[in-house]
C-alpha cells in the first residue's frame, strides 16, 4: 500500500522569492523536484512541475530559503 505522502501529482507552483530563476531551479534540482516549465511573471515565479509526492513539497517548505510559496494540483 502506497502512503499518501508518496502518491504523486503535478502540481503548479507559484512563488513569491527574491531568489533567482537560476537559485530556485538549483533547489528544486537538489530536491529532485522535476520542473516542466519555469518562468517570471510580475513579481512571481511561477513553476510547472511534473509528477511530485506532498513529501517533495514538505521538503521544499522546510527549506532555509525564504520562499513564500503556494501551489494546486493540475
Amino acid at each position: 500500500m502506497t502512503s499518501s505522502e508518496e502518491v504523486k501529482y503535478p502540481y503548479y507552483l507559484s512563488f513569491e522569492t527574491e531568489e533567482t530563476l537560476l537559485d530556485l531551479s538549483e533547489l528544486l534540482s537538489t530536491l529532485e523536484i522535476p520542473v516542466r516549465e519555469i518562468k517570471h511573471i510580475d513579481e512571481k515565479t511561477i513553476v510547472v512541475t511534473e509528477e511530485i509526492s506532498c513529501r517533495q513539497l514538505q521538503d521544499l517548505a522546510i527549506q532555509d530559503k525564504y520562499l513564500r510559496a503556494s501551489y494546486k494540483i493540475l
